[in-house]
């Protein structure tokens, strides 16, 4: 699943800046890689309704799990365009699993995986509140 949204040139860098500082290693959700992607993951006290898959303990600052992106993309000097995107590898490991205890051939093993992996609407609900907090955050407005 995922949603596009326009946002000003100068609030995406902000953005950026406010992930830097909460980054996954700090204890945060947020990881950067590239310069136009900022990665979001959800943790036992910040996940999408609905959410019950395992979080991976012992690899971050904190218990955590990868669900999605926002990648950048400019379209005019002064404006971006967001694609925010669910990638819920959690649910995408279920999937595999109860596909492949249940017998299925190889090729519905991953179709259940492509299905899983694209998450739920309340997946895509919960990156985009996430992005949209990054932003008030990085704007200083959190608790708007």
């Amino acid at each position: 699943m995922k949603s596009i949204l326009d946002v000003p040139r100068t609030d995406w860098i902000a953005a950026r800046a406010a992930a830097a500082e909460l980054d996954l290693d700090r204890g945060g959700y947020c990881d950067l890689r590239r310069p136009d992607t900022i990665h979001f993951w959800a943790g036992p006290e910040n996940k999408p309704r609905g959410f019950d898959y395992p979080f991976l303990s012992g690899v971050f600052a904190a218990p955590r799990v990868y669900l999605g992106a926002a990648k950048a993309e400019l379209i005019h000097i002064e404006l971006v365009r967001v694609t925010l995107r669910v990638r819920n590898e959690a649910a995408r490991e279920a999937a595999a699993a109860a596909a492949q205890a249940a017998g299925l051939g190889a090729e519905a093993v991953a179709a259940a995986e492509r299905r899983a992996l694209a998450g739920t609407a309340a997946d895509l609900e919960w990156l985009e509140r996430e992005f949209h907090r990054l932003c008030r955050y990085a704007a200083g407005r959190l608790l708007d």
